[in-house]
């Protein structure tokens, strides 16, 4: 099965935030999966796994909303991420660290060799840097291994 979006991880206190980062992703031609679109009465969980599974590239976004929580379905997100950044060669680009604001990248062991804070981020502050910052992701995930060559529009 081809691998078809970019999967998003957030938590609950930067959501708006985070869907102006899903809405300036789109408005680039990235196909994006964030929990905002799951349904009233559809299973949560069922659905974040099969979007993760589905997915070609996962942002993680970070906040000191995100780090200082010491509890968040982000946590259990990650576990399922790591799953996934398993698979690949420490050479491939599948994971990105995005900061919201001003934060430490966490410490996270995702493989035996490898752990999130070793991951090169892109910070979407301050505000004048945003733009630029953000063509930079979009550079990155066109480099993830397992994106699907109609992912973007030109």
């Amino acid at each position: 099965m081809a691998k078809k979006h970019v999967f998003v991880s957030y938590v609950r206190e930067d959501e708006a935030e985070v869907g102006r980062l899903v809405n300036d992703l789109t408005a680039r031609g990235e196909t994006v999966w964030w929990d905002q679109m799951l349904l009233p009465g559809q299973p949560w969980d069922h659905h974040i796994q099969l979007a993760i599974r589905e997915s070609f590239a996962a942002i993680v976004c970070l906040s000191p909303s995100s780090v200082a929580r010491v509890r968040s379905g982000q946590f259990r997100e990650l576990a399922m991420l790591q799953e996934r950044v398993t698979g690949y060669s420490q050479l491939a680009s599948y994971l990105f660290p995005v900061r919201l604001a001003q934060c430490e990248v966490p410490y996270y062991r995702l493989t035996g060799q490898l752990s999130l804070d070793q991951i090169e981020y892109t910070d979407l502050f301050p505000e004048e840097r945003r733009a630029v910052n953000l063509d930079r992701l979009i550079q990155g995930l066109a480099r993830a291994p397992e994106r699907p060559t109609t992912a973007r529009r030109s």
